[in-house]
């Protein structure tokens, strides 16, 4: 008897002894030598691949670093902006509108895109008695390689395997491309990550992102983990497009309104595509430039309203 409550006394003290080297061990093990430091130094995971859903929204990513605040604008209170963001960048644009949160939707980017290639000579609709026909021209021109890829595959692939130049006769009936085009949804999405994960890269070339790393102790290693730290100057070029996005709606309100405008009509309408408010900008502009510069829209400028409820058509479900 007395045997047995011995072997279970020194069980118990093996256990505490075991229990509080483990302790021990795990508190000051970080502490030792540097060679016991393990080092794990991941890439950030990419803006676009995990975080990104069909039909655009926001997020914020965890490697991302924007400021406490500093992804947020104040949308009521912006200027008026009439100039065009970015450059003309369309692709730094919509990286823009979407981290953000100026509200946009994937099928916006790609409704941008055709606008313009339709205003660049790239392709046209054509509207025949069996129905409306597009017209792939040519490739676009002073385009990134992604505007060039999706071009490229938009006309390959929704003509099959059918053997083809760029020339007039290219052209496919809009409901056959529309069905092509949902059935190749999953492909336009990878794009949509592939553009933001592109935009990333461009904005650490341009100094504008730098990479920082950071430490992080762990109970058992210290870990090292990449994060995106985000300039300033980018939510300037976000308030110039909130700025933009608020002249455009409110354009019917304005009475100081310019010549300038005219010129900036199509311009206007493709920004206005990235924004989702491309019908309602054409309907404003082109009724107040008839009324007060007596400019028939159609005739003078190379997008056409029928063009923008083409292109919703096929990729608005």
């Amino acid at each position: 008897m007395n045997s047995n409550i011995m072997s279970i006394i020194i069980c118990y003290i093996v256990l505490f002894i075991s229990g509080i080297y483990t302790i021990i061990y795990a508190i000051f093990r970080p502490f030792g030598p540097t060679s016991q430091i393990k080092k794990v130094e991941k890439p950030p995971k990419p803006l676009g691949n995990t975080y990104h859903t069909k039909g655009g929204g926001t997020y914020k990513n965890k490697n991302c670093d924007f400021g406490e605040t500093e992804h947020k604008i104040d949308y009521k209170n912006v200027d008026y902006y009439r100039d065009l963001p970015c450059g003309n960048d369309y692709f730094r644009a919509y990286w823009l509108i979407y981290n953000y949160q100026l509200g946009s939707h994937d099928e916006d980017l790609i409704i941008c895109l055709f606008l313009k290639w339709i205003r660049e000579g790239n392709i046209r609709f054509e509207k025949k008695q069996s129905g409306n026909t597009i017209h792939f021209i040519k490739p676009p021109k002073n385009s990134n390689e992604i505007e060039e890829k999706i071009y490229s595959y938009i006309v390959v692939a929704s003509f099959g395997n059918r053997e083809m130049g760029y020339n007039i006769d290219n052209e496919l009936d809009v409901d056959e491309f529309r069905m092509w085009y949902y059935s190749n949804t999953s492909k336009f999405n990878e794009w949509f990550s592939e553009i933001l994960d592109y935009e990333v890269k461009s904005l650490i070339k341009e100094g504008k992102i730098r990479i920082e790393k950071k430490k992080i102790k762990n109970i058992y290693k210290y870990e090292y983990t990449l994060r995106y730290i985000v300039d300033k100057s980018m939510k300037e070029e976000a308030i110039k497009l909130a700025g933009l996005k608020k002249f455009l709606i409110d354009f019917s309100i304005i009475h100081d309104r310019e010549v300038l405008e005219v010129m900036l009509f199509d311009d206007y309408l493709i920004y206005a595509a990235l924004f989702g408010i491309s019908n309602r900008v054409y309907s404003n502009l082109n009724k107040l430039f008839l009324s007060t510069y007596k400019v028939n829209t159609n005739n003078r400028h190379t997008i056409s309203y029928e063009d923008i409820s083409t292109i919703k058509y096929i990729f608005k479900k």
